[in-house]
């Protein structure tokens, strides 16, 4: 529990900084690279999404102009702040509520597709989020995630770290100290397992999932778009 609580207050004090990151995202136009995995996944207008560990809304953000449904989660408080304030400014209709994605609170079979975005590398209990978000899809319903080795640090992933150092010290706010995640990371069951084959292994043993395909996915041009190094695409069985 403290150290759920230590990175719920590490991610109060980015969120500012975050949020201009996420902005700079969406106006330059890195966003419809999600946008076109949202496609694969099969989106459509007037579809509800969750997007789980929504930080200051980048999902919502980057579908403002979509015509579907967005509900964000995060446990951190003040990204749910920011990202009531960039959905106001984006014109967009989504909704953000306070919670924990590894133990939700919506009904079973909520929403027709379940997104996450660089989220369940830094959870505590990361097979209980994929077993909610399994839980709150409908029947035959997609979830896409991105992610990525981030705190696994050895030769092939350390770059990813530090390319995620420099992205972020572009948009650091408040002089955060970024050693803070680093600690907090080593206590994290990802940092010591490889992904996505923990994944693709998690969801293979689900019952309720009925196919799972891997996209290894390349930086940003600039060096501003976070490394997530891979996408998920899940579907959960038809009854």
């Amino acid at each position: 529990m403290e150290l759920t609580e230590n990175i719920r207050k590490y991610w109060d004090l980015r969120s500012r900084g975050f949020s201009e990151s996420v902005i700079y995202e969406i106006s330059t136009g890195e966003s419809e690279k999600t946008l076109e995995l949202l496609e694969s996944m099969g989106v459509a207008a007037g579809d509800s999404i969750l997007d789980v560990g929504c930080g200051p809304g980048y999902f919502a953000l980057a579908l403002a102009r979509s015509r579907v449904h967005v509900t964000g989660i995060d446990f951190s408080e003040d990204m749910i702040e920011k990202a009531r304030t960039n959905a106001s400014k984006y014109n967009s209709d989504a909704r953000f509520v306070v919670m924990d994605a590894q133990k939700m609170s919506f009904p079973d079979d909520t929403f027709d597709h379940v997104v996450s975005r660089n989220v369940l590398w830094n959870l505590t209990r990361p097979e209980d989020a994929y077993s909610e978000i399994f839980r709150v899809l409908k029947p035959g319903g997609s979830a896409g995630i991105l992610d990525g080795n981030f705190y696994l640090m050895d030769k092939e992933t350390s770059g990813h770290h530090t390319h995620d150092q420099d992205c972020h010290s572009r948009f650091n706010r408040g002089e955060v100290d970024f050693s803070i995640i680093e600690r907090l990371a080593k206590d994290l069951p990802l940092s010591s397992v490889e992904r996505p084959a923990w994944d693709v292994s998690v969801l293979g043993k689900m019952h309720e999932c009925s196919s799972v395909e891997v996209r290894f996915l390349k930086h940003s041009d600039d060096g501003c778009s976070p490394p997530s190094s891979f996408a998920i695409i899940a579907r959960k069985v038809m009854r």
